[in-house]
């Protein structure tokens, strides 16, 4: 994170902005952590209400690595002059394709963006559709569960690695190209094969 050289201005208007924020609607729903979270647009809506009065606002650009990871940083700035730069959130698609490199993007602005201002925003799984079309699964209700429970399952392998629950599923649907949910549970234990090993490796 950097700061222009004084920040008095911009923190006493992030304080004061906290004080006159109304936490936006958690209206979209995720079954694996069994929560509801703030989608990407409601929380651009949130804050745009109300960072002008405060002479707050914000840009955030899209970036590369050299490893293929897309991210974005997100530069908070105040009608004084001073300015704040997040670090880089990177997220790799699993495929190149632009619908993946999109869902990544638009995954990464939700979590840097809310972070930069102190949205609640909670659990996400916008980052689920990290490659091709949204499309409707075709599992039953029942089978829906099952997989919920495998995940479940499968992330207590994951926790020694210290990844977090938001992690690991956004992990696990980056490397199925979509929702867990319209998958079968042998790809999904596949998936969280190999990913195991190769966090094993690396250790």
């Amino acid at each position: 994170m950097r700061f222009s050289e004084s920040t008095k201005n911009l923190f006493k208007a992030l304080s004061d902005f906290k004080a006159d924020y109304k936490q936006p609607k958690k209206d979209a729903n995720n079954p694996f952590f069994k929560s509801k979270y703030v989608p990407l647009e409601n929380v651009v809506y949130s804050i745009d209400e109300v960072a002008p009065k405060h002479g707050l606002s914000y840009i955030q650009s899209t970036i590369n690595d050299e490893n293929g990871k897309t991210g974005v940083i997100t530069l908070l700035t105040h009608s004084s002059g001073e300015w704040l730069e997040c670090d880089p959130l990177y997220l790799k698609p699993d495929k190149n394709t632009p619908q993946g490199m999109g869902s990544a993007i638009t995954y990464a602005r939700r979590y840097s963006l809310s972070s930069a201002f102190g949205v609640a925003s909670e659990v996400d799984d916008d980052g689920n559709e990290v490659s091709g079309n949204t499309k409707k699964s075709g599992n039953s209700q029942k089978q829906i569960d099952n997989l919920n429970a495998t995940m479940a399952d499968i992330y207590t392998d994951f926790e020694p690695f210290k990844i977090s629950k938001k992690t690991f599923c956004a992990g696990i649907n980056n490397r199925l190209g979509s929702d867990y949910r319209e998958h079968k549970q042998s790809e999904l234990l596949a998936v969280a094969k190999t990913w195991l090993e190769e966090l094993r490796n690396e250790g």
